[in-house]
């Protein structure tokens, strides 16, 4: 079995859509399960209040039915991909409003980014492939 031994802490671009890159640090076991017990919190928090207020600031309301399985599996892997982009994304270009403006990246504006599915799967594919890769590898 292979391991790092340094792993890296250097940032990388993650291209998602129409020109828009952000750069995320490396994700690493301790960063993949402090991202699902996050998840596992704002579940409980928006299962309670239908509100929560994430790790940024962001706001996320307006969820589908948590008390039906799938929808709430669903809601999960939204607040998992949240969770994981507020801890790693450190900067972004080509983000912009619904109006074209550019979007500062701003910790707070990270829950607009991920609110948008496309670039939430795009941005955790692509997050976790080098993570998804070492555990494939030493479970050979």
């Amino acid at each position: 079995m292979r391991i790092s031994v340094q792993p890296s802490t250097s940032p990388v671009a993650i291209p998602l859509y129409d020109g828009g890159v952000v750069m995320s640090l490396p994700v690493s076991s301790p960063v993949v399960y402090a991202a699902r017990a996050r998840a596992d919190a704002l579940i409980v928090v928006l299962s309670e209040s239908g509100e929560a207020v994430t790790r940024a600031g962001g706001h996320v309301l307006g969820v589908p039915d948590l008390s039906d399985p799938i929808e709430r599996q669903g809601v999960w892997d939204a607040m998992f991909a949240l969770s994981l982009a507020e801890m790693q994304i450190i900067g972004w270009d080509g983000i912009v409003d619904e109006d074209g403006k550019d979007l500062p990246f701003k910790a707070d504006n990270i829950v607009h980014l991920m609110l948008d599915a496309r670039a939430a799967d795009l941005y955790v594919s692509q997050a976790m492939a080098p993570y998804r890769k070492k555990e494939t590898e030493k479970n050979v």
